[in-house]
């Protein structure tokens, strides 16, 4: 049975404007990793396993981002160069996660000089 998941965002410039969207989707699962990346530690490499015309929401967010070249959190899909996690990020839409990548594997590589928490909530059809 589908599961409805939601999603909301905004974007406020202080006495400005307002940019808001509130949707959903329904889907028949989801995954969700929360995982420390040491600092100057190991990769941790989470194999998802998805494909990607079935995935249709990435959230990924820690508790620290990426500061100034060398000092970076960075994540990787499969073979694809690393990403630097600036920010928290969600990216809804399967073809625009489908240019990400497969989603078979995402790396995660800590440079930023403090150990991170991590937490990952990919919404996908798991039977392709």
């Amino acid at each position: 049975m589908p599961e409805k998941i939601a999603y909301v965002g905004s974007v406020t410039v202080v006495d400005g404007p307002r940019a808001a969207f509130n949707r959903s989707i329904n889907i028949d699962g989801y995954d969700k990793f929360n995982f420390t990346v040491t600092t100057g530690g190991p990769k941790v490499v989470l194999n998802v396993g998805a494909d990607s015309s079935t995935v249709f929401l990435l959230v990924i967010h820690s508790t620290q981002y990426s500061g100034v070249s060398p000092n970076t959190l960075t994540f990787q899909v499969d073979a694809k160069p690393a990403l630097p996690l600036n920010e928290p990020l969600i990216v809804a839409g399967a073809g625009v996660l489908g240019s990400l990548g497969t989603f078979k594997t995402l790396t995660f590589e800590n440079k930023v000089g403090a150990d991170v928490t991590v937490e990952v909530f990919i919404a996908r059809d798991p039977i392709p």
